[in-house]
């Protein structure tokens, strides 16, 4: 309910357009200017995770200005169903269901057609765990001749990024020790 009245409010007191997913019906985007290249806050996996796409800036400065407004709208929606955001890579504590799952078509045909069970020894987790990720992505765009040096600076720094981001300062519900 929250998160269908999220929406509800962009739409209806800040002027953004919805979208609708064609095969659920429910709401999974909204854009403010119902541009398909503009800004869009969106549901993904968890119908639970908000996240935010920004359109494509010259400079990083005009990308961090609009994130900020973006995130001060979202959390004034947000604070008058009591519910708050929670931040980047943290874990909620949440239980598995399927209400968790987004009403976006693709995940409720992998919902359908993936089980939990035990084959051969092994766990196969079910698409409820999908549902309990949050997490930060940034996509950059390059062109083909940067490529090259795109992956390899990458390679370079994964060390770097796996000990920044592979660890969430969460666990079992409390700040961790690192």
């Amino acid at each position: 309910e929250v998160i269908e009245g999220f929406f509800a409010d962009l739409e209806r007191d800040h002027g953004w357009q919805v979208f609708q997913d064609p095969h659920t019906g429910k709401t999974v985007r909204a854009t403010p200017s119902g541009d398909e290249s503009s800004d869009e806050i969106s549901i993904d996996t968890g119908h639970h995770i908000l996240e935010i796409g920004l359109a494509p800036a010259k400079i990083i400065q005009d990308l961090e200005t609009t994130l900020r407004k973006r995130i001060a709208l979202m959390t004034a929606i947000l604070e008058k169903y009591d519910a708050a955001i929670l931040g980047y890579g943290v874990q909620p504590i949440t239980q598995l269901s399927d209400d968790y799952i987004s009403p976006k078509s693709q995940y409720r045909l992998y919902q359908a057609n993936i089980k939990s069970e035990q084959f051969e020894g092994v766990y196969q987790p079910s698409l409820q765990y999908l549902g309990l990720s949050a997490s930060s992505q940034t996509h950059v765009d390059i062109t083909r001749d940067e490529a090259l040096d795109a992956v390899n600076m990458l390679n370079a720094t994964s060390g770097l990024r796996i000990g920044l981001f592979g660890n969430s300062p969460i666990w079992q519900g409390e700040i961790g020790d690192y």
